[in-house]
């Protein structure tokens, strides 16, 4: 990678002129840290230059080793998809490197969130990458924060680009919206169980215009808030799977399109959920925000302070105070504001309702950017893509007011020791030792975010009960139910009285039996090992022919999605395989598979499982068989042939149905 493209530091001769009179205007550039708070840019582990982020962090996730994960795949970047490199990345904020992997398939616009084991669960991606419109993956991978390896497990029923997902109550993970792998909206919900695989696909009282990454939030009652982009906000029950639809409308009447949506801090003794919305927009944004409260009978949205600055496609963290820092965006989606405002960083006091100016970053942080709340209290700042192939790579971090006392200096932080790993649902409690007990004011658990698209589909602040201290040592009680925290792993804070939070602690909440996280592997055990190169490729099993197919030898054999014969043997066929120049025959031979066409006249044969048929460059026949197969064609002038008559077929040029 070209570090020189990647790096805004200076774009153009019009930036510097903004940057420059933004950094000069009066009392703008020396704001008091203990009043505006402070941004630094990361340095690399020499501290003699900035470190530089190696791939476009479009998504972003906090594991529960602080290490924090970014995903890019094809990083916007259409000749990365051409070229089939998807990338990711580990960056440790304490030893200040940088790990990448290049990964088997293109996770670029996905949705993440984390199982209760804390490997980080994720939907989607994009299965193809046109001029105009996306299409989906069907692809659930799994990352292990402990080998850093991500792993391909059951898929979904359709693709997902732009998928939500959501944290349930009981372990499993419910994810909503995205765009197929034929391109058009999947208007279904799926839920998906550790150790098992997917539910069936919830299609019933569907909102028409619920959106891509819609706004998610699980609340107390134990059902899902979906708060926007739209005008409309919806419920879905997760005891029998269906919608409520319009339970309120904004006040606020134009799409909150790239706007932020936040679940407030849950607090004793009620644990009453409010969620505040903020900016957003189609192309112009709003200053506006409103806020809920779903503890009454009949929620109605509510105004409340303004913005100081119009934003869209700004990232909101939730901080362990339950304050709300508002960062990056533009009042132009995508365009850099000519008054600087969306590079001075704002809070919201929910008790107040108000919204407070802080520090500038030194870079604007726009489409694709991310943020995540650290262990340590501060807030991490990454990315900005507005043009397709360039985007920022500095590292941005924000020392929140809290963090330091009245002149200005470092405060001194409650020390947290003797923490169990595990802790569980009240009324149980659990003890941990502070040298400040007396003075701690506050126990929070927050749960690590996971960010994209201005989103965070994760971050959560649940207060903790506190019994009067002995000896150092206090006694906290967990949360009530999963409705208010779902299980997983958290940071535990302990804030004292003049508000300046510990170092977090992870700590995972609930058992392993309350939440097993035992999920297929990867390869099934019946799969046979990879042929040498001069094996010549095994023919089909019995009952895996395919009409039409019949008479030519493949050259590519694959098996619940792994391939097992032909080129590239042992990989998982999610994505184009190298070389293949000529005409090659591609077999479905067992399993829901991607079957994809390369760049001869290829034939390519769905298996008796739900298939997904693709062409590639040339002019390629696509057979379906099971009736549930999806055909697509490539760039070349393809024709397909539908099995028994329910095949999807689209992009053609000739369809046939058999």
């Amino acid at each position: 990678m070209n570090r020189g493209i990647r790096n805004w530091r200076a774009v153009t001769p019009a930036l510097a002129l903004v940057t420059a009179l933004v950094l000069n205007a009066p009392g703008l550039a020396r704001a008091q840290p203990q009043v505006k708070g402070q941004w630094v840019t990361v340095l690399d582990p020499t501290g003699s230059s900035d470190l530089l982020m190696s791939v476009n962090p479009i998504h972003a996730g906090l594991l529960r080793t602080g290490k924090v994960l970014v995903i890019a795949g094809s990083g916007n970047y259409p000749k990365d998809s051409v070229d089939s490199v998807y990338k990711a990345a580990v960056w440790d904020p304490v030893a200040g490197t940088i790990a990448d992997q290049n990964i088997p398939w293109d996770l670029f616009c996905n949705g993440m969130s984390f199982l209760p084991d804390g490997r980080v669960f994720i939907t989607g991606g994009s299965h193809r990458y046109p001029t105009n419109d996306f299409k989906g993956l069907r692809n659930t991978t799994l990352f292990d924060p402990e080998t850093s390896r991500f792993t391909w497990v059951a898929d979904m029923a359709h693709g997902r680009w732009y998928p939500t997902n959501v944290s349930l109550p009981d372990g499993r993970t419910a994810t909503f919206s995205g765009d197929g792998e034929d391109g058009t909206r999947n208007a279904t919900a799926e839920i998906y169980t550790p150790g098992i695989g997917w539910s069936q696909e919830y299609a019933n009282g569907w909102p028409a215009l619920l959106g891509l990454y819609p706004r998610a939030h699980l609340t107390p009652q134990g059902d899902l808030f979906f708060s926007g982009a739209q005008l409309d906000s919806h419920r879905f029950n997760l005891v029998t799977p269906g919608w409520t639809r319009s339970v309120a409308s904004t006040i606020c009447r134009r799409t909150r399109r790239y706007g932020s949506s936040v679940l407030l801090g849950l607090r004793p003794p009620g644990y009453t959920a409010h969620i505040l919305i903020a900016g957003g927009g189609v192309t112009t944004a709003t200053a506006s925000s409103e806020v809920i409260d779903l503890g009454v009978s009949t929620p109605q949205w509510q105004p409340t302070g303004s913005l100081h600055y119009a934003r869209t496609e700004h990232n909101a963290v939730l901080l362990p105070n339950g304050r709300i820092l508002a960062i990056g965006g533009s009042a132009t989606d995508n365009h850099i504001d000519d008054n600087g405002g969306g590079r001075f960083s704002e809070v919201y006091d929910p008790e107040t309702g108000d919204w407070s100016i802080m520090a500038q970053q030194l870079y604007w942080r726009l489409y694709h950017s991310t943020a995540l709340l650290l262990p340590d209290g501060r807030v991490a700042s990454l990315g900005s893509n507005p043009n397709q192939g360039v985007y920022e790579q500095h590292i941005e971090i924000y020392s929140p007011p809290y963090l330091f006392t009245s002149n200005g200096d470092l405060a001194n932080r409650p020390t947290l020791t003797n923490i169990p790993t595990t802790i569980h649902y009240g009324p149980a409690a659990f003890e941990v030792t502070t040298a400040a007990s007396g003075a701690i004011q506050q126990a929070v658990l927050m749960r690590p975010g996971a960010a994209t698209h201005a989103f965070d589909m994760e971050q959560r602040l649940i207060e903790l009960e506190i019994a009067p201290a002995q000896d150092g040592k206090l006694q906290l009680v967990g949360p009530p139910s999963a409705n208010i925290a779902p299980p997983g792993y958290y940071m535990l804070f302990l804030i004292d009285s003049a508000g300046v939070p510990s170092v977090a602690t992870f700590v995972r909440l609930g058992s392993t039996a309350d939440s097993p996280t035992i999920d297929p592997p990867p390869i099934p055990p019946n799969t046979p090992p990879p042929p040498s190169p001069n094996t010549p490729s095994p023919p089909p099993p019995p009952g895996g022919s395919v009409p039409n197919c019949s008479g030519h030898a493949a050259t590519v054999l694959v098996r619940d999605g792994i391939i097992v014969g032909g080129r590239d043997s042992g990989l998982p066929y999610h994505g184009r395989l190298r070389g293949t120049a000529g005409a090659d025959v591609v077999v479905g031979t067992a399993g829901n598979d991607v079957l994809k066409g390369f760049g001869g006249n290829d034939r390519i044969c769905a298996g008796p499982g739900n298939d997904l048929i693709e062409g590639g460059t040339g002019n390629d026949r696509l057979f379906g068989q099971s009736g549930r197969d999806t055909l697509i064609g490539g760039a070349g002038s393809d024709r397909c042939y539908g099995g028994r008559g329910t095949d999807k077929v689209a992009s053609c040029e000739r369809r046939v149905k058999r």
